[in-house]
Parts: C-alpha cells; sequence; structure tokens
C-alpha cells in the first residue's frame, strides 16, 4: 500500500488527488513502520523500494515535476508523522522492548545440574 501511494502521489496532477495520496502515504507507512515482526518487512521494503525506482526510472519525468514543491512538502510531512508517531510507540514501548529483548528463551538456557 505505501509503494502504490508513494507512485500515486508522485504521478498525481491536481493538489487534492496530492494530498490524499500523502495522507494514504502517511497511514500505511505507520503500519509498516510499526510493525512487529521486523524481519518480514526489511526485505518487503527492498522490494518496494525497487518497484517505486523502476517506476520512476520507466515513466515521465515531467509527470512527476508537475507540482513537485508540493509533492515534497507531503512526502516530507509524512516522513515527519511517521518519525514523531514511531518515537511515541518506542518511549512508550522501550521498558517492554527492553524486557522481551533480555528473555531467556528455552533453547538458551545452561545448567550444570541439579542445585537444591
Amino acid at each position: 500500500m505505501s509503494v502504490a501511494s508513494l507512485i500515486w502521489l508522485l504521478t498525481s496532477k491536481g493538489l487534492a488527488s496530492i494530498v490524499v495520496a500523502g495522507i494514504i502515504l502517511t497511514i500505511s507507512g505507520l503500519s509498516t513502520v510499526l510493525h512487529f515482526y521486523p524481519a518480514f518487512i526489511i526485505p518487503l521494503f527492498y522490494v518496494g523500494l525497487a518497484i517505486t525506482i523502476g517506476y520512476v526510472a520507466d515513466s515521465n519525468l515531467n509527470e512527476i515535476k508537475h507540482f513537485a514543491g508540493q509533492k515534497l512538502l507531503v512526502v516530507a510531512v509524512a516522513l515527519i508523522a511517521m518519525l514523531l508517531v514511531g518515537y511515541v510507540t518506542y518511549q512508550d514501548a522501550s521498558d517492554t522492548i527492553e524486557l522481551v529483548a533480555n528473555t531467556v528463551y528455552p533453547g538458551m538456557r545452561v545448567s550444570a545440574g541439579a542445585r537444591c
């Protein structure tokens, strides 16, 4: 969804469509950034980046340059919103993240023998 909204934003020709694409980019980007399992999201990020670069390289650059300032502003606002929400979420969940990161998993436990 993030890739589709970014491509829609890049190819939009009207201000209203740029704003709507920016809102969808922010929501889908937050959904991606706040995903619980990053091992799944990181490869998808690279696939999305490759698709976006390929689309931009194959498209008419004049179409992308139309409303370039507004498009750049909307992307910047979306990125700032994602960073702010990510920061607030991290601050809220940092204790839990630390607790989970220091959990000893059953396969990692080592015992020298019976103790009383």
